[in-house]
């Protein structure tokens, strides 16, 4: 319908122009079921890099890239373009108007390296920034990592009206009737193309608002029917955002699981639970014995050593039990204090597992002998499906984050907390070693930071592939266009937002210091507690005397004091100490010494207050109880400076598009050559290769390039003394020379240049509606 209205718009004639809008508002009335979207006109790529030629398809730079024009006639500083809806002739400067490509068109992509950054080892991964738009860069790391990632964590635009994402260069608002389709058709295109990438086991994340939440999700399902989807409700916003009715204090983040698959690693906790001992028997919802009957049945104790020595098997709901004694050994079901028939928590194998490695206990009590289990100690449990905690919080560890790395307020609206983005990576990667995690809506950067972060607490060696494009605000555009400015010009770009915003935060990040030599200032949560010694706190209360106060008085006293339970507190009590407080206070200052000796067993106390009106005697029974008792160990959450950046490096690269027949003819391999760097893992410098050679063996990067297959003998033998190659390119036009010399090398990875590159993005990657 959106394809059909554009075109209506384009009829000369009013009246037919009417007539035709009116038939297909009656069309659009009617109710169409499930997930219904316009596939609107193609979006369109602006290729700033391209000479302007005769017939090529162009736009204006600062119009809707939709509007396509030919080019007639090359006018020196000017050029005659033909619009392609209705024929028009003009003329127009050259530099206003930019080579455009509709998705869909064949397009060879290239990588050209705008800056890097290195501050990690030589031969150390490389993490990978790319400017461009999403959907090309999709259709170029299908072909470099399809079936490879692990995770693709995503932040899309979302959709709110507020100006914050374009289609076809025209920023979409509240006033866009088809704010809705447009979105989903953006989407949906790239999902798609997402969804090739993914390992088996590997796990989208898409986070989201209530405005698009339903459409998202109805789309997810008809993409990825093979994956389960679970909704993660995130609090980011504790204060809550105004708006009608409710404050809103939360979005989402959906996770997409392939079905079946238990992917999602347990919450690694700061200290260990479980190992509580508790009663087999059941209670609770599920707990009588009519709902679970194969798990009543009699557990066999010896009644005077309370040793168990056995189960019976369990019996249908029409029989009754049977209480027999045999000797010492009795009969124990899982009945209740009031007689009520219950079931076990395990079934009898595991019953009778337990009771062979001696992990069940009976115990005598009140109402006959129990049967009790101790919990299993872990430091990890399952993530619950509702998050809400301090460092999820967006605008203190993301929008002020954000500011303190780029020494000042940043220029990106609503970016992530890093702790939550690291937060939702790490239930995917946590027991992979090697991750690949690919965010193609990299925003501010946040998904990066976040992956820094997760290597240097764990130990790890995950690799982050972020796409961005470098759109410029909505503000921004109008004062450039004012000042004359188009997209493209140097000046215009340098205010994007993957050069103003993603690749400075990233650098910055990395090495701990922006580019005027000021250290980022600021400390990271680790998530870990270390053990510290620490000084008890140790108060004077001066006011008044202890001994003189009452029952009542002194609970009124100790209500001001947090761990001590005014429930023990008594009149004739010199001091009050006990194993379950962490806080004691000497009541009776002529009791100081049996109160010293009563502490030194209470070395877990670590709040003290004594009662005295004597300051110098205070001060003695203070230096009394540091030398007795000395400093105590206390566990504290670690911290790190924000300015001890990361043992990390970053490659950040621009997308551009070749002539085909060029890379045909090898004319372009240096653009080429880091594509084939990052399909052989990214690891080291992109190598500088002098095409005059037969061959290159880069031992560091993990692949080797055959230039001239007439020195193919030469360069097996080089290639087979190499351990950890894993890409080998050949250069041949010959496909049978090429599967000859495959055969002949035992290597991973062999492909064909340049023939396999351009079929790949000839005859694969072109959108179908």
């Amino acid at each position: 319908m959106a394809l059909l209205e554009d075109k209506i718009d384009q009829i000369p004639q009013a009246e037919l122009r009417d007539v035709i809008r009116n038939e297909v508002k009656k069309l659009k009335s009617r109710k169409r079921f499930g997930l219904s979207f316009e596939q609107h006109i193609p979006e369109v790529v602006p290729i700033f890099s391209a000479p302007i030629k005769l017939r090529s398809s162009v736009a204006k730079k600062n119009g809707n890239l939709s509007e396509t024009y030919r080019v007639k006639n090359l006018l020196g500083e000017n050029v005659e373009i033909i619009k392609d809806s209705d024929g028009s002739l003009e003329e127009v400067p050259i530099d206003s108007i930019v080579v455009v490509k509709q998705f869909g068109e064949a397009i060879y992509p290239a990588l050209i390296q705008m800056d890097q950054v290195k501050n990690g080892g030589e031969n150390s991964l490389h993490h990978v920034l790319i400017e461009a738009d999403n959907y090309h860069a999709l259709q170029l790391l299908e072909y470099i990592y399809a079936n490879r990632v692990d995770c693709i964590y995503i932040d899309p635009p979302y959709n709110t009206g507020a100006r914050d994402w374009k289609y076809n260069n025209d920023y979409i608002d509240l006033n866009d009737a088809y704010r809705h389709s447009k979105w989903l058709s953006m989407m949906q295109k790239r999902l798609a193309l997402a969804k090739q990438l993914l390992k088996c086991d590997g796990v989208l994340i898409l986070t989201i608002d209530d405005y698009e939440l339903y459409h998202i999700g109805t789309l997810l399902e008809e993409i990825f029917p093979e994956y389960d989807d679970y909704i993660v409700t995130i609090e980011h916003n504790k204060r809550g955002r105004r708006g009608k009715n409710f404050a809103k204090t939360n979005e989402f983040a959906l996770f997409l699981v392939p079905k079946g698959q238990e992917v999602i690693q347990e919450e690694i906790l700061e200290e260990m639970i479980g190992g509580e001992t508790r009663n087999l028997r059941r209670t609770g919802s599920g707990s009588l014995r009519t709902q679970r009957w194969r798990k009543f049945f009699p557990i066999y104790v010896n009644e005077k050593t309370l040793e168990i020595v056995g189960a019976g098997n369990p019996i249908p709901l029409n029989q009754q039990k049977e209480t027999k004694r045999d000797g010492d050994i009795i009969t124990v079901w899982p009945i209740d204090e009031n007689g009520v028939e219950k079931n076990w928590h395990y079934g009898l194998e595991r019953t009778q597992e337990a009771i062979n490695q001696g992990k069940l206990e009976a115990r005598e009590q009140s109402y006959g002998i129990q049967i009790y289990y101790t919990l299993r100690e872990k430091q990890s449990k399952k993530y619950k499906t509702v998050w809400s905690k301090s460092t999820l919080d967006a605008s203190t560890y993301g929008t002020e984050l954000l500011a303190k790395i780029m020494g000042g307020s940043s220029k990106f609206d609503f970016p992530k907390s890093v702790y939550a983005v690291q937060d939702c990576i790490n239930a995917v990667v946590s027991n992979r070693e090697n991750a690949l995690i690919l965010d193609f809506f990299a925003g501010s950067g946040t998904t990066l930071h976040s992956v820094l972060m997760l290597n240097e607490a764990y130990n790890k060696q995950h690799q982050c592939i972020l796409v961005t494009n470098n759109e410029v605000s909505g503000d921004e555009a109008e004062r450039l266009e004012r000042h004359g400015y188009y997209p493209g010009q140097q000046y215009w770009e340098k205010h994007g937002v993957c050069r103003s915003v993603t690749f400075p935060r990233s650098k910055y990040t990395i090495l701990g210091k922006r580019d005027d030599g000021t250290s980022l200032e600021g400390e990271y949560i680790t998530g870990r507690l270390i053990a510290k010694e620490k000084q008890r706190n140790i108060k004077q209360l001066g006011f008044v005397d202890g001994r003189s106060l009452n029952t009542s008085m002194r609970k009124q006293l100790v209500a001001l004091i947090d761990g001590i339970p005014q429930s023990k507190i008594r009149a004739d009590m010199p001091f009050f100490i006990e194993e379950q407080s962490t806080a004691s206070i000497l009541l009776d200052d002529s009791e100081f010494e049996k109160y010293l000796e009563n502490l030194e067993e209470y070395m877990h106390v670590t709040d003290i207050y004594i009662m005295t009106q004597n300051q110098s005697q205070f001060r003695r029974f203070k230096d009394r109880i540091i030398e007795k008792l000395g400093q105590i160990m206390v566990k504290e959450e670690e911290k790190r400076p924000f300015s001890d950046g990361f043992q990390a490096n970053l490659d950040y690269f621009s997308l551009d598009f070749l002539e085909p027949n060029e890379v045909a003819m090898g004319m372009q391999f240096d653009a080429i050559l880091p594509i084939l760097w990052m399909m052989s893992g990214a690891k080291g410098d992109v190598p500088i290769v002098n095409e005059a050679l037969p061959y290159v063996i880069s031992e560091s990067n993990s692949f080797a390039i055959l230039l001239k297959e007439q020195k193919f003998a030469e360069f097996a033998s080089q290639v087979c003394k190499i351990k950890d190659l894993t890409h080998v390119f050949i250069v041949t036009n010959s496909e049978d020379a090429f599967f000859e010399m495959k055969a002949e090398l035992k290597i991973p990875n062999v492909l064909m240049l340049y023939k396999n590159y351009l079929k790949n993005f000839e005859l694969k990657r072109q959108w179908k509606d």
